[in-house]
């Protein structure tokens, strides 16, 4: 499944306000309750599978991106939100550069090879520098959610989850 399908404008969020690793991921966590893709009794289990994630290796990847995940047994697809920092938070990247793009993912612990190809997706969508430009820039989340659909479109690597 590509991320222009498992966003949506509630899931996106610009100018993030979060200083910190922690502050962005409870952000995050808080976005998806208040678009109601997981209810307010999940936040703390979702909260606690990405941190626990974290503590194995930071999933700040590189070009200012970062990825936090976590495996639960509590949903069964695949959850996604986006937020934008054009400050940068700090999350231990491997090239060292703030994320200005997170992508939070909560995923089913039942679908493994779904989990890796989507992860695998949005990290080659997301190393495309004109994409990420556009993300940053964006006003609105239904302008994130077109630059990402178009890329997506143009894309000859596509990510398909099985169901």
């Amino acid at each position: 499944m590509r991320l222009g399908d498992l966003l949506h404008e509630k899931t996106i969020k610009l100018n993030l306000v979060a200083g910190d690793k922690q502050a962005v991921i409870e952000e995050l966590v808080d976005a998806l309750i208040d678009a109601h893709e997981i209810p307010l009794s999940m936040r703390a289990h979702a909260l606690e599978i990405v941190k626990e994630r974290e503590k194995e290796a930071s999933t700040g990847l590189e070009y200012g991106v970062a990825a936090p995940h976590g495996l639960s047994d509590r949903i069964d697809d695949i959850i996604v939100a986006l937020g934008v920092c054009n400050t940068g938070i700090p999350f231990d990247s491997i090239d060292g550069i703030a994320a200005r793009i997170v992508v939070l993912i909560l995923f089913p612990r039942r679908s493994f090879q779904g989990n890796i190809q989507t992860m695998a997706g949005i990290a080659h969508l997301l190393s495309n520098p004109k994409l990420r430009e556009a993300i940053r820039a964006a006003r609105t989340a239904e302008d994130v959610l077109r630059a990402i659909r178009e890329e997506e479109s143009k894309e000859a690597f596509h990510v398909h989850l099985s169901k």
